[in-house]
């Protein structure tokens, strides 16, 4: 597996205090994520209308045998916000734009999750992170 990524997807770190007992620094240390795991967070900034909202998209590749990976995905408020704002939704997407799974945050939610799922070396998908009519979209190669 390959460690390729465009230069705005950082650290965990980056965004999130080592010593931090947030749920963030958590997802870089649970269990199931080992030394090979690999860890990324990307700053999403959505602009709607004159309000612009920030949230940071965590995404950790986790190798299994036979070229399977499980992938983990979480969103969180960024920028010291305390809850996501409501109603913005994570979306799987397959990789002909199919809606895999997604789920929506509540009003006081500190993230959401996908549900973990797997791929192959080489499958695609993209994540879309979506508020009212202000859609960004991710895509991956595994």
């Amino acid at each position: 597996m390959e460690q390729i990524y465009d230069a705005s997807w950082q650290a965990i770190e980056t965004f999130f205090e080592p010593n931090s007992s947030s749920l963030a620094f958590n997802f870089r240390t649970s269990s199931g994520l080992n030394a090979a795991t690999i860890k990324r967070a990307k700053l999403i900034d959505l602009r709607i209308e004159i309000e612009v909202q920030k949230v940071i998209l965590l995404v950790a590749l986790i190798p299994e045998a036979n070229q399977q990976v499980t992938i983990r995905v979480q969103l969180h408020p960024a920028c010291n916000q305390p809850y996501l704002p409501a109603n913005i939704k994570l979306v799987l997407l397959s990789d002909q734009g199919e809606i895999l799974q997604q789920v929506q945050a509540r009003i006081q939610d500190i993230y959401v999750q996908l549900k973990l799922f797997d791929g192959e070396v080489g499958e695609c998908f993209s994540i879309q992170v979506a508020l009212d009519s202000c859609q960004i979209a991710e895509s991956f190669v595994i």
